[in-house]
């Protein structure tokens, strides 16, 4: 009887252990050094037209490591943008160059919405993203026009981008 303890005991610990080790050895949170090498990466392509009006210029790991921060200059923007209704499509185009902040630009706030979900798309499904969503970091989006002066911030958030639709 004692044996049949020892033998259930010996089973549990050993079964504890092996999945104890599957977590560590197969753990999808990837280390900073992962972390940095995808930056590394990504950087190596940079300077990236993505599209014709926008640049990603180089992509940034915080110290901490909770956030990404994507850097674009942007050229011109053209956004088709579908009413509330639905009913009909429009074509809002803001030239960011000819103001002095996004504050300024008329339709602003339709632009960042509309940004706001693309960028929320973007972290949800594009495979390069892929490190920074399973390590649960916000993905900020930094924009600065062509002479260099900043337009706006976009954060998307674990919140964000793991809300299911």
């Amino acid at each position: 009887m004692k044996n049949d303890y020892r033998v259930i005991l010996i089973i549990a610990v050993v079964f504890c252990l092996l999945i104890a080790g599957q977590k560590i050895l197969y753990n999808p949170v990837a280390s900073k050094h992962k972390m940095l090498k995808e930056v590394e990466r990504i950087n190596s392509v940079c300077p990236l037209m993505i599209g014709e009006v926008t640049r990603l210029d180089s992509v940034v790991l915080s110290s901490d490591s909770k956030e990404v921060v994507l850097f674009y200059t942007n050229l011109k923007m053209y956004l088709n943008i579908i009413d509330i209704e639905g009913s009909e499509d429009f074509n809002l185009y803001v030239d960011f160059n000819d103001f002095e902040d996004i504050e300024d630009a008329e339709g602003n706030e339709e632009a960042q919405e509309h940004l706001l979900q693309s960028h929320i798309t973007i972290a949800k499904i594009n495979p390069e993203m892929r490190i920074f969503r399973i390590n649960n970091m916000v993905i900020s989006n930094v924009y600065m026009n062509e002479n260099g002066k900043f337009l706006y911030k976009i954060s998307v958030t674990p919140e964000m981008y793991n809300k299911v639709d």
